[in-house]
């Protein structure tokens, strides 16, 4: 028998998955995705073992903002850094001619903004905004970049092409089914080792810790 099958359900776990995956079915705004998000960040973006706070709508300088920023510690290297950039589900990462879509462009533009900002800022205002050991993006590094853009169908065509970008960009491009692959997690407590999801998705995220602890922040 499976574990997973010994286990109840969380009925605050089960309620918010419910209510994000009817938000998805939905065409809404960025902001309605955004909102969602920031209203219950312990099941989407911390996980309270590394990672304790998200902060949203983080400036960096006077014209550049991030949708998220996620702290993690990072032992005796200090802080480390996720940033992120939220589209929507319905936004196609890739056009039907198998190009970036104009939203994705825009996306990654902003996260190369975002770099370059913190680069020429490193040993000033980066630093004393992001509290890190020094400001690395490139060699070492300590920030991480994700766009949280599209959703399975509109995704899976050009998956290739886009793990390809996100390589190619270091920036990491996710749909949003990363994010509910994350809420889905929630609904268990067993060790990683036991640790399936029933249908795997496109962007099923594995956890290096033994134990997922899910908070609502």
């Amino acid at each position: 028998m499976r574990w997973s099958k010994l286990q109840k359900k969380n009925p605050i776990v089960d309620s918010i998955k419910k209510e994000w995956i009817n938000l998805l079915a939905t065409n809404n705004t960025e902001h309605a995705y955004h909102a969602f998000i920031k209203d219950h960040a312990g099941f989407f973006l911390v996980d309270r073992i590394n990672s304790f706070l998200s902060i949203s709508k983080l400036k960096l300088g006077s014209s550049l903002e991030t949708d998220f920023a996620v702290p993690s510690e990072n032992h005796s290297m200090g802080l480390f850094w996720e940033l992120f950039e939220i589209k929507t589900p319905q936004a196609s990462p890739y056009n039907e001619d198998g190009f970036p879509s104009a939203i994705l462009s825009k996306a990654t533009q902003q996260v190369r903004d975002w770099k370059a900002w913190l680069m020429d800022n490193r040993r000033g205002e980066a630093l004393k905004l992001f509290q890190s050991k020094g400001v690395r993006v490139a060699r070492d590094p300590n920030f991480s970049f994700t766009i949280i853009i599209g959703n399975r169908e509109n995704s899976l065509r050009y998956l290739d092409k886009r793990n390809a970008l996100s390589i190619e960009s270091g920036i990491k491009i996710r749909s949003f089914e990363y994010l509910t692959n994350k809420v889905r997690l929630c609904e268990r407590s067993e060790p990683q080792s036991n640790r399936l999801l029933d249908k795997p998705g496109l962007d099923e995220v594995s956890y290096g810790n033994s134990f997922l602890t899910c908070t609502v922040f």
